[in-house]
């Protein structure tokens, strides 16, 4: 994974990254590709037959959205998560408060942010064991799916918005549009 910093933003409005938005490079693309593949029957039954809960799933994307600097879906998953929150008569952003979530949900945003700021590194072993207080090991294997996924798709967009950027700097150098 790279960081990278952009200062300006392109014509279409496209907001340039921020700093330390994090990308994949070229080699990294399929290793994560198979690792989301492999979890897809995971996230196939996380989404279909609800296995985790839905609004905590939208707040797990939402949180590893906002450590790898994903705006857009960031933005996305949040409302996502207030949606769901409002149909079931809770209130509170990601990680919200006491009415938002058990302590098993906020133990869980906080397993997935530390999952993503680690990534690709393993998390510190005492959160590992940690998440075995709160959730047996097919809720963890869940969890770890949803993550996954998030970080691909997160990591993904910065890369190809941080390409589009490039190319339209570029063609600003050579006196194109």
């Amino acid at each position: 994974m790279t960081m990278y910093a952009s200062p300006d933003s392109g014509p279409s409005g496209i907001p340039a990254p921020v700093p330390g938005k994090r990308t994949l490079r070229a080699g990294e693309l399929p290793h994560e590709l198979w690792g989301v593949l492999r979890s897809t029957p995971r996230v196939i039954a996380v989404y279909r037959l609800r296995r985790l809960d839905p609004a905590l799933r939208e707040g797990i994307m939402a949180a590893v959205s906002q450590v790898n600097a994903c705006r857009y879906c960031t933005v996305a998953h949040e409302a996502w998560e207030a949606r769901l929150l409002s149909e079931a008569g809770l209130s509170g952003p990601t990680g919200g408060g006491p009415e938002r979530s058990d302590e098993s949900h906020r133990f869980a945003l906080a397993y997935a942010t530390a999952r993503a700021e680690a990534h690709p590194r393993v998390v510190v072993p005492e959160l590992e064991s940690a998440m075995g207080r709160h959730f047996d090991e097919r809720e963890r294997r869940d969890l770890d799916a949803v993550i996954r996924l998030a970080m691909f798709t997160n990591l993904t967009m910065n890369s190809l918005e941080a390409f589009l950027n490039r190319m339209r700097r570029s063609g600003r150098h050579h006196g194109r549009r």
